[in-house]
């Protein structure tokens, strides 16, 4: 008997106890993984969201347009600026992965990839990707509209405008995308 030998003099199993730990950290750091992934974005657990303060001046073109919260629909956060006749010249809205979670379990990601999907087979326009800005998104014209849709870690952000052209649409769209992503200090949930 020995401090390698048991006391049959069969040799022991050397390292059982680190084997045991590895398997106890893949167990519970794996789901904790999954769950984490996507939600990366300062608002992701947001349920209400005050959406306007984060957003850019509008493009100047738009000069002169102001900006109110609406009340959100189907889960999100919107808020419209408004041209001095009244009509709606530009809108945001962001639904958090929480906001769209409320009937059930939804990532942020596949509700994208879902919208898509959906539009590209009901309209038949075509979706042009738009790289460098969030983590995916996509810019298409439906009909007078130009809209552009987001998704950045958790956040899922539509912009439409029916006087802006998609080039400016799109370049707002990032600046409006990096500045809602903003230091989590100014994000405060509302709730």
């Amino acid at each position: 008997m020995g401090l390698l030998r048991d006391e049959l003099g069969k040799p022991r199993w050397s390292g059982g106890g680190l084997v045991l730990l590895g398997l106890l950290v893949i167990l519970v750091a794996v789901p904790l993984l999954r769950h984490g992934r996507g939600m990366g974005h300062p608002l992701a657990g947001s349920q209400r969201i005050d959406l306007c303060p984060f957003l850019p001046r509008p493009p100047a073109l738009l000069e002169g347009a102001t900006h109110a919260p609406q009340p959100g629909e189907m889960h999100a956060a919107t808020c419209e600026f408004r041209t001095a006749d009244g009509q709606v010249a530009l809108r945001a809205s962001l639904s958090s992965t929480r906001q769209i979670s409320a009937d059930g379990p939804v990532r942020t990601d596949k509700y994208f990839e879902t919208w898509k999907k959906e539009n590209a087979a009901t309209t038949g326009t075509v979706m042009r990707d738009l790289p460098g800005v969030g983590n995916k998104a996509f810019a298409y014209r439906d009909g007078q509209r130009n809209l552009v849709v987001v998704e950045d870690h958790g956040v899922m952000l539509v912009f439409e405008s029916r006087l802006l052209g998609a080039p400016a649409l799109e370049d707002w769209a990032k600046a409006a995308t990096l500045a809602i992503r903003g230091s989590p200090k100014e994000h405060a949930d509302l709730d």
